[in-house]
């Protein structure tokens, strides 16, 4: 048996996602910042190059864990059309941000000499995770063997060190069971493919009844990863509809006022595409506003090459062909 233990002073979420956007100065700032990471191309991985939308994204995220959005950048994939994060970022933020006394304690239980992390389904091999809560005296557990682990490990890690990454997995559950709020809307690669291959049909237990405290113990198990499943899943929300509305706004204050009404608690693909949305919306019609504004040829140009020529991968035709209308109409008003 295995233990691994360390002590250390933890804080909670310093901001949520609504406060952030309600403050118009400080995404003013992210709205910039936001504009130079879409245009690096060292510092930021392809699928966020240019996308002035999800760099957004990215950092009201880290900006929530109060991390460097370069660093959280470069943990992020794309997979299914969704941002995942990798693991090794979650269990961070997990580590660093849940209310609890002090680090996750590890207990491994079973064999692991002679593994293959990618197939094993052995109920006696497998992790178990504990912390104290701030303000209570008894430790928190979940059990996670590798039966329960499923079916989607594509990490080469499950192969190589399945250790590490069944205490990943059972880290990430132990918060959303425990503490959902410090990673709500988050999920690794793994946990996106399994969310697009979810089927919600109820199912019978595998479990057969009166086997003593064993067949318990597993009846538990199972009733605790199928809640598990229901706090994961999206509330019931029209998605498609808002960003309707969004992409409908010709405002900022038009956006501003519909963004009070954006519940706070939406999970993924949700809360990353409504925020995407959110900030292509804004962008294109502060650039309008600002584009029109001009009174110099140079203030144009600067506008036209620092805003409008990196973000086109995020505009639609009918966008692009107003912005140029309206670049011409001004280079011919303010041509001497």
């Amino acid at each position: 048996m295995n233990t691994a233990l360390a002590t250390h002073k933890t804080n909670q979420v310093g901001f949520s996602a609504f406060d952030l956007m309600m403050d118009e100065t400080v995404m003013a700032r992210f709205e910039r910042t936001a504009e130079i990471m879409a245009g690096s191309r060292m510092t930021v991985p392809k699928h966020l190059q240019g996308n002035v939308g999800d760099c957004m994204a990215i950092i009201m995220q880290a900006a929530q864990w109060q991390m460097n959005p370069y660093a959280v950048a470069q943990k992020t994939h794309m997979v299914n059309n969704v941002l995942g994060y990798e693991a090794q970022l979650v269990n961070a933020v997990i580590t660093s941000r849940a209310p609890v006394k002090e680090r996750l304690h590890f207990e491994w239980y079973g064999d692991w000499s002679k593994v293959n992390g990618k197939d094993d389904k052995s109920p006696t091999l497998g992790v178990r995770v504990s912390a104290t809560l701030r303000g209570e005296n008894a430790p928190r557990v979940i059990d996670i063997s590798m039966a329960q682990v499923g079916t989607v490990r594509n990490s080469p890690l499950w192969g190589n060190d399945p250790r590490q990454q069944i205490a990943y997995l059972a880290t990430k559950r132990w918060a959303r069971l425990y503490c959902p709020d410090v990673i709500l809307g988050v999920y690794t690669p793994d946990e996106v493919i399994e969310r697009e291959e979810l089927d919600v049909t109820p199912v019978q237990s595998t479990v057969k009844k009166h086997q003593g405290s064993s067949g318990l113990k597993a009846q538990m198990a199972e009733r605790e990863q199928s809640q598990e499943t229901v706090i994961d899943m999206a509330p019931n929300f029209d998605v498609e509809g808002l960003i309707n509305q969004i992409n409908a706004l010709s405002t900022i204050e038009e956006l501003k006022a519909l963004a009070k009404t954006i519940p706070a608690d939406l999970g993924e693909p949700a809360k990353t595409n409504i925020s995407t949305a959110y900030a292509n919306r804004k962008n294109y019609v502060q650039l309008l506003v600002d584009l029109d504004g001009a009174d110099t040829i140079e203030l144009i140009n600067s506008i036209m090459a620092e805003r409008f020529e990196p973000n086109t991968s995020s505009m639609s035709d009918e966008q692009i062909d107003e912005v140029s209308a309206l670049f011409e109409r001004k280079s011919a008003e303010l041509t001497p």
